[in-house]
């Protein structure tokens, strides 16, 4: 009689069990989408509201791919967690780099001797600051904002030294050679950034 009812119980356990992993899935799934319905909300708002085109050159200075996800700009390193291929050719022909996020000032970067002469306020002030190294994920085409073969909208998140969560950043490419026939290389490697936008910070 008891192994039976432990038996019972068993089975009732691992139902409960699958139950709440079912539940736990379902909910995980539904988040990702209301995140990515917000993300995009966000986004045709932020392009709804610019008012004129910019033109960002190709970077002029010295480019160094470090590694598979990692390319140097002059003083400042980019890195960027798992890049398509359509990115690397972005960065690599320096049609997008570090300053077009965070402006053309020079990165000063301390050695670890004048880190350790600085209090810990003015650590923090210096981490703020800091332009030496940035770090994306995420880079992704907005396909339902991407309504021309010339004009591509992507969103990519930025990891900043003293913020734990990522910010989110909007960003157009334009190419006026593309063809609705252009695939993603031939856009990237003719295009060039006419816009970019500081989203919230992602929580």
């Amino acid at each position: 009689m008891n192994r039976l009812v432990n038996n019972e119980f068993k089975k009732a356990w691992i139902l409960i069990l699958q139950i709440s992993l079912t539940i736990m899935i379902f909910e995980n799934h539904i988040l990702a989408q209301t995140q990515g319905q917000q993300e995009e909300k966000w986004a045709k708002d932020v392009f709804n509201k610019r008012t004129k085109i910019l033109d960002y050159p190709k970077f002029s200075g010295q480019i160094t791919k470090l590694d598979s996800n990692s390319f140097r700009f002059d003083e400042k390193t980019l890195i960027v967690d798992n890049p398509g291929e359509g990115l690397k050719v972005l960065l690599v022909n320096g049609i997008f780099y570090p300053n077009i996020i965070v402006g053309n000032s020079v990165a000063v970067i301390k050695t670890k001797q004048q880190l350790d002469s600085l209090s810990d306020s003015q650590k923090v002030f210096y981490n703020m600051s800091r332009t030496d190294s940035l770090r994306i994920s995420d880079f992704e085409e907005l396909k339902s904002l991407s309504k021309s073969p010339k004009q591509k909208r992507f969103k990519f998140y930025l990891y900043s030294f003293w913020v734990i969560n990522p910010t989110i950043y909007y960003i157009e490419l334009t190419n006026e050679k593309a063809t609705k026939d252009s695939n993603q290389i031939e856009f990237m490697k003719g295009c060039r950034v006419t816009y970019i936008e500081k989203g919230s910070i992602l929580l």
